[in-house]
């Protein structure tokens, strides 16, 4: 349990939320798991950071359920992925450089496409 006198930042309360309904997820299923871990943000972190990762979440959620099982579903991930990063973008209006998580999935990204043979497209 945690000390609620501490000061608590909101991805500390998503992380949080997450471990208290991990009982409750849907691990098996993907697409349902990021709608679940999106619906946990909105109502745990609440203002515009949880606004952000639930869009971040619900975009890449779509994303997984349009694709069939793959063989290899890094590509699939990785699709889900810059999908959330786009939507992010588009509505937090963040750009590389602007210090946000942004810059952070960013990094993530490149460090797919270079080490693991992500192809973008």
């Amino acid at each position: 349990m945690f000390n609620k006198n501490l000061l608590i930042f909101p991805l500390s309360l998503h992380s949080i939320g997450i471990l208290n309904n991990l009982e409750n997820l849907s691990l098996s299923h993907p697409a349902t798991l990021l709608l679940e871990i999106a619906n946990i943000a909105e109502e745990c972190m609440g203002g515009t950071s949880g606004a952000l990762y639930c869009l971040f979440f619900t975009t890449g959620a779509k994303i997984l359920a349009s694709f069939k099982q793959e063989k290899d579903m890094r590509n699939v991930w990785f699709c889900a992925f810059r999908s959330g990063l786009n939507c992010l973008e588009k509505y937090g209006r963040a750009k590389v450089g602007d210090r946000t998580m942004v810059c952070t999935y960013i990094c993530t990204l490149l460090k797919c496409i270079i080490n693991i043979n992500i192809y973008y497209y």
